[in-house]
């Protein structure tokens, strides 16, 4: 106003019509930057373009907020927990109590280079060792999405792409001194961990998925990483695995287990088994020490090797608990969702699975597959953790199923939770159906079931 005023009394003075110009400038680029952080805090994507969107911001801050906010939780015993102090320290004693316990130590773990029958080729162990370039690292910072939620230090991949110019340099050294050395800061791998419901109305810490959100420089140390391993994992991991994989698609495993699991509605047919095994925790309690074996055992490089073992082991982590942080603890197994090497060191780890299922087949004359499986040998089908299992309804085939589960377990510290496997049998007798039911201890089932949140259904697809 008071510019506006001098322009009217003074309108040849070009000063200031410049400065006027200047403050609009400002006060537009303000707006702008106010906008832009209510954008983020309110995690909208898909809003491009119109009006200024402030008001509409702020009532999805306060929205999210209160969707979000765990006012109460039932503790171990039952009891209700209330207050923001005792909830917080509820979520550091569940969540420290499941990422901060290392496995005791394990037998057998040696018997992986026995059943592990191919490994990667020279050429890829050639790639992956290969010196890291800037332009490498400038890539993968560019590649990385904008606006996804920052780790402890504030900073999305946006920030460093529009201000590379100034900040190219530390990015580019702090990465390459990493790759150098092997050692990885404790301060650049700290994570919050983000508390995301698995259902409507949680009630207890194990009805919430730990995300992690890391900060921007490790996530480019990890992509680089995560790139060197990807071209490898269609020749090292078995074809039931779906996910994660180049060239495969998660629409292969849903049509597989549609055709297979037709007509198990009928109690009639040749006498089969199909097993739907849910692990508990799976990316939260995966053992280190199996998967660092296990990349051994494929041949992967040393180097990269200490790269992820660096990786797997700095990290500390605070839980964000109604917009604040708590706690400041270590993990000693695991791998987190939100950290861009977990997919390929989790299928890295499941493909033990396949290793042992098939060591154990070859073993065991005994066994016979589902007979729709038979000419293709096809003993299950996975998509990351969820588990299909297959075979003949003869307890000496099931016996294999078991056993080799059995053993995973205890390699890699996953177990079956019972309570949400299911067990689907066709075509056997009371007295063996009962049998294997109680060799399990899976919930009985029936179709229709949700695989990979498809309905798959008793009767065959039709268009």
């Amino acid at each position: 106003m008071i510019v506006n005023a001098f322009l009217i009394s003074s309108p040849l003075i070009l000063t200031l019509e410049i400065g006027k110009k200047e403050l609009i400038s400002y006060y537009t680029s303000t707006l702008q930057a106010e906008e832009d952080i209510l954008r983020q805090k309110s995690r909208i994507q898909w809003l491009k373009a119109g009006d200024r969107n402030s008001s509409y911001f702020f009532k999805a801050i306060n929205g999210r907020r209160n969707r979000c906010k765990i006012h109460s939780i039932t503790g171990v015993d039952g009891s209700l927990i209330e207050g923001d102090i005792l909830v917080k320290n509820e979520a550091i004693r569940h969540f420290q109590n499941i990422l901060g316990c290392s496995m005791p130590v394990r037998h057998g773990i040696g018997t992986l280079s026995n059943i592990i029958d191919n490994v990667i080729s020279n050429d890829h162990a050639d790639s992956m060792d290969r010196d890291v370039t800037n332009d490498e690292i400038r890539e993968v910072c560019f590649s990385l999405h904008p606006n996804k939620a920052p780790g402890p230090d504030g900073f999305n991949a946006h920030f460093f792409k529009i201000t590379w110019d100034i900040v190219s340099e530390d990015v580019i050294n702090a990465n390459q001194e990493f790759f150098r050395s092997g050692y990885l800061l404790k301060e650049l791998n700290t994570t919050i961990l983000v508390l995301v419901p698995k259902i409507p109305n949680p009630f207890t810490m194990k009805d919430f998925r730990p995300i992690s959100f890391c900060n921007t420089l490790y996530k480019i140390i990890a992509k680089i990483i995560a790139n060197r391993i990807e071209p490898c994992l269609p020749d090292i991991i078995s074809p039931s695995q779906s996910t994660f994989v180049a060239g495969r698609s998660i629409g292969d495993n849903i049509l597989l287990v549609q055709e297979l699991m037709r007509n198990y509605h009928k109690d009639i047919g040749c006498p089969r088994l199909a097993l739907k095994v849910d692990l508990m925790k799976a990316f939260d309690m995966v053992d280190w020490g199996l998967l660092l074996e296990t990349l051994a055992a494929f041949h992967f490089p040393p180097k990269i090797i200490t790269w992820i073992k660096a990786c797997l082991t700095t990290p500390k982590f605070s839980i964000s608990i109604n917009s604040e942080l708590a706690g400041f603890f270590s993990r000693k197994r695991g791998l987190w969702q939100g950290d861009p090497l977990s997919p390929c060191l989790f299928v890295i780890a499941m493909e033990v699975l396949s290793k042992i299922l098939t060591k154990q087949i070859a073993d065991s004359p005994s066994f016979k597959y589902h007979w729709k499986c038979d000419k293709i040998k096809l003993p299950h089908l996975y998509f990351a953790d969820d588990l299909i299992m297959l075979c003949h309804g003869s307890p000496s085939s099931a016996l294999v199923h078991k056993a080799a589960l059995d053993e995973f377990s205890l390699l890699s510290g996953l177990l079956a939770n019972q309570a949400k496997s299911n067990i689907f049998t066709s075509g056997l007798s009371s007295t063996t159906n009962q049998h294997l039911i109680n060799l399990f201890g899976y919930t009985v089932s029936s179709l229709p079931i949700h695989y990979l949140c498809i309905p798959i259904i008793s009767t065959k697809l039709c268009l």
